[in-house]
């Protein structure tokens, strides 16, 4: 629950706080939740899972399905968005695109997780195979939320031009987080180089020109020498 809220807090973020697109998935989020609780107090009510299988099938199936569904409209949302951000700052497309694959990458590991559940919940009703993935999801999600958190670090290490004055029309979010990271790369690069110590050699080439001092020219008087006429200096 608390990482479909903050994935559905960034698209809030991202959209320009569109409420239209982040109610439904707020709602879908909190109805998820709903079924889980119904299941979870079923479960213990009945002790039995072939009593559960027979009254309460739909439960389980319900809460799982909507997870789905959730996980793959936050993915597409995510994507979509970032790519629109692309258009209108294409100095940053290149990080963009990283951050693109990584919700798409993020999102899908989710889902698939939650969609091998649900298949083997609806093939295997008898046994527990369903229930030692369905534990596996759980450790996802909190995975997908501590590496988005700190996916800032990653960027840091990207080639990150420090000549970026503005973002254009980026969302709030996009341009509060590559600000951050353009303030942090810009401190490292500039604690990297201030210690250097540069050296620059000057050197001066004077060109004398001969004083035009306007005297006049005398002709040259030619002097014979074996037959030859070599003008005087």
């Amino acid at each position: 629950m608390v990482v479909h809220f903050f994935f559905t807090y960034r698209i809030h973020r991202l959209s320009m706080q569109n409420w239209f697109l982040t109610i439904p998935l707020f709602t879908l989020a909190c109805a998820r939740v709903a079924f889980a609780c119904l299941t979870t107090a079923k479960m213990i009510e009945l002790r039995r899972l072939h009593l559960f299988v027979e009254r309460y099938t739909w439960s389980f199936t319900t809460g799982l399905s909507i997870s789905s569904l959730v996980d793959i409209l936050i993915t597409g949302c995510l994507c979509y968005l970032l790519k629109r951000s692309q258009r209108d700052a294409s100095r940053l497309s290149r990080v963009l695109d990283k951050l693109i694959l990584y919700a798409f990458e993020v999102g899908a590991l989710t889902t698939m997780a939650t969609v091998l559940t649900l298949i083997c919940w609806l093939a295997m009703k008898k046994n527990l195979i369903f229930m030692g993935v369905h534990f596996i999801i759980c450790k996802f999600y909190a995975n997908s939320l501590l590496a988005t958190l700190n996916r800032r670090k990653g960027l840091l290490t990207s080639e990150m031009p420090v000549t970026i004055s503005g973002f254009g029309n980026l969302p709030v979010f996009a341009r509060d987080c590559f600000t951050s990271v353009r303030q942090r790369w810009q401190g490292s690069v500039w604690s990297r180089t201030s210690n250097i110590k540069i050296d620059v050699e000057k050197s001066t080439h004077t060109q004398v020109h001969p004083k035009d001092d306007h005297t006049p020219l005398t002709p040259l008087t030619p002097v014979k020498y074996d037959n030859l006429e070599v003008p005087s200096p």
